[in-house]
């Protein structure tokens, strides 16, 4: 089983995160941007748990979870 529930559109699998973002978002996400899940559970494609942004910040914010999990503080490295 994957890390993340997908769906067929069109004879093609699509992450259904990626849809659920799409529908928030009122169309196809731009180039370059990613869906992060706020739980950690790619399982959970609530829209209120998921963030569209860049690869770059997507990257940081998962920096800073890991940091504040092993320290309480977001910032520590």
């Amino acid at each position: 089983m994957g890390k993340y529930n997908s769906v067929s559109v069109d004879g093609r699998r699509v992450d259904e995160h990626v849809l659920v973002a799409e529908r928030a978002f009122g169309g196809p996400l731009p180039k370059g941007v990613e869906v992060h899940h706020v739980d950690e559970d790619g399982k959970n494609n609530d829209p209120l748990n998921l963030v569209i942004c860049t690869a770059e910040y997507h990257d940081l914010l998962h920096v800073r979870m890991r940091s504040y999990a092993a320290s309480g503080h977001h910032d520590w490295r």
